[in-house]
């Protein structure tokens, strides 16, 4: 699965992206399209999560857009970078690899079949059903400068090498030589793909490619590998306006309501203020009911209201929304699928 980040206070953006790319990419290809509104959020996703592409919506072309373009590098040096700039607008990249410049005006499937060629374009080696320890082997002989991302079991990390030396990792949350002991100890076949490195990491991993697989060996031996699931993405990332808007792009939502955990209104779209009645009163019952039998409170639950309207309820930590969902393209692992944005999302 590919990764798309668009940082854009455009919230079209994303879902017409995201439109656009089913369209050109085929049915074995999958990807996901996320979005934030502004590059400081963008670097607190880049610092957590894997990603293969960042689309930018930059509103200038001064020193400070420059600056951040290197701290998403710093951030991963592996990912492409398409900074979208005015027609007359004139961002020096001369200094950056990896990145390619969009000139406005654009549609999204301009900058969907800029996205596929590149991705097509910087993925050298594609491969599964070998043993991760022998392709590494091979990376490290062939003294390649590059960058393997190893997908397992929902997991995603990613090994650098320069010059064929293994020189840093990253998994979820974990680094360095750590990171690279679970990531080899993940399963011995996992699916890896070999990316182009644009820039060398700070070396954070000092012994050698042999002293990482026994280790990874014995932490496969004693069962205390760290696998976190790629379901956790963008948990506590969101506040309530983002949360909003990412919930409000989904198909199968055709309004909602965000309230706090008392039930008091935050945010709304598509009118969901006309359910927010039901779904304070529902919030307040799910906690008593939850305190009455001495179980932990309801997290999700589906209802039907006397309009005939199906509503779905997610009760987080802070937040809770209202949902409601388009019948014929409403799914129960719908709700299930981005439970874990509600639960973090934070006032």
């Amino acid at each position: 699965m590919s990764s798309i980040l668009v940082v854009s206070s455009d919230k079209n953006l994303a879902p017409g992206l995201m439109e656009a790319m089913s369209a050109v990419v085929s049915d074995d290809d999958r990807f996901e399209v996320m979005s934030v509104d502004n590059a400081k959020k963008a670097l607190k996703v880049l610092e957590r999560y894997h990603l293969d592409v960042v689309v930018a919506d930059m509103a200038n072309s001064d020193a400070g857009a420059l600056a951040w373009l290197e701290q998403v590098r710093l951030a991963q040096p592996a990912v492409i970078v398409m900074p979208v700039v005015e027609s007359n607008s004139y961002l020096d990249l001369a200094s950056f690899r990896g990145m390619k410049r969009l000139r406005k005006p654009l549609s999204d499937q301009k900058i969907a079949a800029e996205i596929t060629e590149a991705l097509a374009k910087e993925s050298k080696i594609a491969i599964s059903g070998t043993h991760i320890g022998y392709f590494l082997q091979f990376v490290s002989s062939d003294n390649k400068t590059c960058a393997v991302t190893v997908k397992s079991e929902g997991s995603i990390g990613v090994l650098y090498f320069d010059k064929g030396n293994l020189v840093d990792a990253t998994a979820p949350g974990l680094e360095g030589e750590e990171a690279a002991i679970n990531i080899m100890a993940w399963e011995d076949e996992p699916d890896m793909q070999l990316r182009s490195l644009y820039l060398s990491p700070k070396p954070t991993i000092s012994v050698s490619l042999d002293s990482i697989v026994m280790e990874s060996v014995m932490l496969k031996d004693s069962g205390q590998v760290a696998i976190h699931k790629v379901v956790e993405r963008f948990d506590g990332i969101y506040d309530s306006e983002e949360l909003r808007v990412f919930l409000g792009n989904l198909e199968w939502v055709d309004s909602l309501v965000v309230l706090d955990r008392n039930g008091r209104f935050v945010t709304q779209s598509g009118g969901g203020d006309k359910i927010a009645p039901l779904a304070a009163f529902t919030i307040k019952q799910a906690y008593k009911l939850g305190a009455n039998l001495r179980w932990g409170s309801t997290r999700m639950l589906t209802i039907t209201h006397a309009s005939g309207d199906r509503v779905a309820m997610m009760i987080g930590k802070e937040l809770a929304v209202g949902m409601v969902v388009n019948r014929k393209k409403f799914t129960r692992a719908g709700p299930k699928s981005v439970w874990p944005v509600v639960r973090d999302a934070i006032i």
